[in-house]
């Protein structure tokens, strides 16, 4: 592959559909494999979790991937899920949120310096307000608050404990965010 290459937001929308997820990252093409099991579960947990206590109440749209955050032409991500503010649903369209969601997470997989490192500079430069670290094999999460321009640990959370996002009215027991079923 060319790493000379700026890539953009239109030539993303002719690649194939591979199964695979690709982002581009600072005009750089990144491809990830498929996730893993742990990671699918956390995913639909926190999902079903944010849907009921957000969209429910009328407070927010939740988004899961795959779905594009298109920040600039050279910056569009797929975050794991995304919570948009009621106020702000013009950014949703059918191709995705044109625009930085307000709270964006990422559950850490197979390759977690891309969300800890570039995704979390990403997201801070388009103003993403807060950002969720998940960590679905040590069950943890750190939730960041972006303020004025940089981000804030604002909370890390581990078994027993509860989850409150720094933007929204709702909090989420690490336990109800990584449970599984039983044997």
């Amino acid at each position: 592959m060319d790493t000379s290459r700026i890539w953009t937001y239109d030539d993303l929308v002719r690649l194939p559909d591979d199964g695979k997820r690709h982002e581009i990252l600072d005009g750089d093409l990144v491809v990830s494999p498929s996730p893993t099991r742990a990671h699918q579960l956390t995913v639909g947990r926190l999902f079903l979790l944010l849907k009921q206590r957000l969209y429910e109440r009328r407070m927010a749209h939740v988004f899961v991937a795959p779905f594009d955050a298109i920040l600039s032409q050279q910056r569009v991500v797929v975050p794991d899920l995304m919570v948009i503010r009621r106020e702000r649903e013009a950014i949703v369209h059918e191709r995705g949120v044109e625009g930085p969601p307000d709270l964006a997470i990422e559950v850490m997989s197979a390759r977690p310096s891309i969300d800890r490192v570039r995704k979390f500079r990403i997201y801070a430069k388009a103003g993403v307000a807060e950002y969720w670290l998940v960590d679905p094999i040590g069950r943890t999460i750190e939730v960041y608050l972006l303020d004025d321009g940089t981000y804030h640990l604002v909370g890390y959370y581990g078994r027993g404990e509860v989850v409150e996002s720094a933007l929204f009215d709702v909090s989420i027991t690490i336990d109800e965010a990584f449970e599984q079923f039983p044997g």
